[in-house]
């Protein structure tokens, strides 16, 4: 590969498409000058983002923060991080998704700053300014033959970190896998186009090492495998197809390495249980000729939002977006619209219309979490957009640029409706952007927003319940207890109505019933819990707790067998076993249980009371 550096042309020496032929020199900036517009982008993003420095955690951050057990020892977590999954710090289960890379962003965090939520936001932001710089400096190189190349490059940029989509990203703590992803992404593409041009070892290892980093941050980068030719075929039209082909092996490589690892520390690389419909709708499809027409009327919300990111949500889960059919108007429209832009797409690759590449790279960064190949999670996040919008903000800039900006120069008078089109783009999205990171200030002021934006989702009304039922939990007025107590009912009731099924909200339903001493709608909650899921340990101990109180043992008894039964290390369910036999005076019962819950809870002080109280103890 070295021996022969004049196959591999310095430069593209003509026009990457039809659409971008020019007769004029492109426009070449200082080093000084480039400084000065990554300033810039640096100041736009904290503009853009300040307003959330000052945010609390929100949603699922702790999990990665003050929950994780691996975080919180800091680097010395480093190790357990390497070798377990992204959620087993928080819950032990070895299982989903492997990101070593955030959560070692985290414990870092942690070690040297104390990991709080302050901290966690201001890196955010700064990693998505590194984001826009390290976008910027790639896009100029890319566009480097172009007669816009910085126009383009800025417009491209600005764009992108103004777009509404990504506030859920930024102002999530939790999102920093995306981020990182993103740096990672970019650093990858930008020296692998240095190495197409110069055929240099060194930008080929960064460009590999990065990669395998992007993986190590999100899956995303398995995408890449699809990218990496078509990118090199888009923009190094000086490389014959065969080399491209070499030049993708290495990354296929790494992309193997990265699953060897993975599976080899992961007990299942899924998740084991079955998927449940509040966490994707699509599971609720009775076939999959109907799962397939919903996933592809969602890929027609993500357009939507990239157009129209009117309203925003945190969730949009059952029954936001309804199981359909094909004959539904919004798949048919999504179905036209993603075929009319898959032609273009594959009508550029010939005439290497970066358009048609943006296009592509939308589609296949998107195709990971489209639930059309791999059902995930989730049935639609905006957070899956932070990478593939790169695409659509390519894609559109280019095309706004071939109608406004074909012109014989690139003077002031000639890009000025380009300029102002996109700063009327940007302002626009600037303001959106500013006014739905106030939504992401705390939990309660997230969902109140986000159960008008998805009136329809029952995890969205469930969300608001529990923040009303902690809020009526301390409360010291009355009248303000009672308020949010009729509050969280009311939307605890909604969040069923939605979906009946929905066992999780009668459970929590019953236990703020219980916190407000009314017992008997409790036990009813509880028991719709039981019957939705009838293994539910928590449920039947807290039924069973509601008999005990009522000296109903054998009830009781029957309630904490069963949920034993569910979770034998439920140390509240086997200390609650003790605590009926010993009211019943069956005590060497009652001390093999009240002996059980102690080895799974040394610590559980009530228990320990219970003992000293049993004839022959001292």
């Amino acid at each position: 590969m070295a021996k022969n550096p004049d196959r591999i042309k310095p430069g593209i020496r003509k026009s990457t498409g039809r659409n971008l032929k020019s007769n004029v020199n492109p426009v070449h900036h200082s080093g000084k000058r480039n400084i000065f517009y990554c300033i810039l982008i640096f100041i736009l993003t904290f503009v853009l983002y300040g307003n959330t420095l000052n945010h609390n955690f929100v949603l699922d951050d702790d999990i990665f923060n003050g929950k994780n057990s691996y975080v919180q020892e800091g680097l010395q977590g480093t190790g357990k991080i390497l070798t377990t999954s992204l959620y087993h710090g928080f819950n032990r289960e070895n299982e989903g998704a492997y990101r070593p890379l955030v959560l070692i962003n985290f414990a870092v965090e942690k070690q040297f700053f104390k990991g709080t939520a302050k901290t966690g936001h201001f890196f955010n932001v700064l990693f998505y300014a590194l984001c826009g710089i390290l976008l910027f400096r790639f896009l100029n190189l890319l566009f480097r033959n172009h007669p816009g190349n910085v126009y383009l490059s800025l417009a491209i940029t600005a764009i992108w970190l103004a777009h509404p989509v990504h506030t859920e990203v930024v102002a999530n703590i939790k999102s920093r896998d995306e981020i990182l992803s993103f740096i990672f992404s970019i650093l990858t593409f930008h020296y692998l186009l240095v190495f197409s041009q110069n055929a240099k070892l060194l930008p080929l290892a960064i460009s590999i090492l990065s990669y395998f980093l992007t993986l190590l941050s999100k899956e995303y980068g398995l995408t890449f495998i699809a990218l990496i030719p078509l990118f090199l075929w888009f923009f190094s039209p000086g490389l014959p197809v065969k080399k491209i082909i070499l030049f993708t092996i290495p990354f296929i490589a790494i992309a193997l390495i990265y699953f060897i690892i993975r599976s080899s520390i992961l007990e299942n690389i899924a998740f084991k249980d079955k998927m449940d419909i509040i966490n994707n709708a699509l599971a609720a499809a009775e076939n999959r000729s109907d799962r397939l027409a919903t996933a592809v009327k969602i890929l027609g919300h993500y357009l939507k939002l990239l157009f129209w990111p009117h309203p925003l949500s945190f969730d949009y889960s059952y029954n936001q977006i309804p199981v359909t059919g094909w004959l539904n108007p919004a798949t048919l429209l999504s179905l036209f619209c993603y075929g009319a832009i898959g032609i273009f797409s594959l009508r550029g690759i010939k005439r290497r219309n970066p358009a048609a590449f943006g296009i592509l790279f939308y589609l296949i960064t998107l195709s990971i979490v489209s639930n059309i190949f791999v059902e995930i999670g989730s049935t639609l996040g905006e957070r899956f957009l932070f990478t593939p919008s790169l695409g659509f903000c390519i894609a559109v800039t280019i095309l706004l640029w071939n109608i406004m900006g074909k012109v014989k120069t690139t003077s002031v008078k000639n890009v000025f409706p380009f300029t102002i089109v996109m700063l009327i783009l940007i302002l626009a999205s600037s303001a959106k952007t500013v006014s739905r990171n106030r939504d992401w200030k705390n939990n309660l002021a997230l969902f109140s927003a986000d159960v008008h934006a998805c009136p329809n989702s029952a995890r969205a009304h469930f969300s608001l319940a529990s923040e009303f039922k902690d809020a009526a939990k301390a409360a010291v007025k009355p009248d303000e207890r009672q308020k949010l107590f009729e509050q969280a009912e009311k939307e605890f009731f909604r969040s069923v109505e939605i979906y009946p099924g929905f066992w999780s909200s009668w459970y929590n339903l019953g236990v703020t019933y219980y916190e407000f001493g009314l017992y008997d709608k409790a036990l009813d909650a509880y028991i719709k819990a039981i019957g939705v899921r009838e293994n539910y340990p928590e449920a039947l101990s807290n039924a069973g707790v509601i008999y005990f109180n009522r000296k109903e043992f054998d009830k009781a008894l029957d309630y904490f067998r069963k949920a034993v039964k569910c979770n034998p290390s439920f140390a509240d369910a086997c200390a609650n076993m003790g605590a009926v036999y010993h009211n019943k005076g069956v005590y060497d019962s009652a001390r093999v249980w009240y002996n059980k819950a102690l080895q799974l809870d040394p610590n559980n002080v009530n228990v320990r009371n219970n003992m000293k109280k049993l004839p022959g103890n001292p």
